[in-house]
């Protein structure tokens, strides 16, 4: 898994492996390279009020940065997996990072992070035949597939179809 190139009004963001490429968006003109990764990159997500830049890597590293200052405004060691996924908080003071099954709320202005957790969502069970033609089942751990936004919070979407809604004062 690899970022994806995001853009907005201003900025074009292009992950480069461990380093994150910022262009402006009329010129093409390189402004500057962010370095502060030390594993690929697998997501960049803008917030919505396009003042920070959020990037993730394999290690679990999460990066926010001050697109004013082009600088890391404040860092996250959240995770042991390959981040998946951050959805921002319409405020922009606080982000959803998901990685695998696990997923955290954290906030820029120093509050506690919060882990949600996902036990009660059963596994899959699959059915697949062993070596020896044996019919056995294998369980399959659900993992965050999407997130949505809701009024006051967001909905987590699984693999296996479900949703658990989280409101953002939990």
């Amino acid at each position: 898994m690899s970022a994806k190139i995001v853009t907005n009004d201003k900025y074009i963001i292009q992950p480069l492996t461990k380093n994150i490429l910022v262009r402006d968006v009329y010129t093409k003109l390189t402004i500057i390279e962010l370095k502060g990764h030390i594993n690929n990159i697998t997501v960049l997500e803008f917030s919505p009020n396009n003042k920070f830049l959020a990037s993730g890597c394999y290690g679990g590293l999460i990066r926010i940065w001050d697109l004013e200052t082009m600088r890391t405004y404040k860092t996250f060691f959240s995770f042991r997996l390959p981040i998946s996924g951050i959805f921002w908080k319409e405020d922009s003071n606080k982000i959803v990072v998901y990685a695998k099954n696990q997923l955290k709320i954290l906030s820029l202005n120093g509050e506690k992070p919060i882990t949600i957790d996902n036990s009660e969502i059963e596994p899959l069970r699959r059915n697949y035949r062993n070596s020896y033609g044996e019919l056995r089942t294998r369980k399959i751990q659900p993992e965050i597939t999407e997130i949505k936004s809701t009024e006051n919070g967001f909905i987590i979407v699984f693999n296996t179809g479900d949703e658990k809604k989280i409101e953002w004062d939990c």
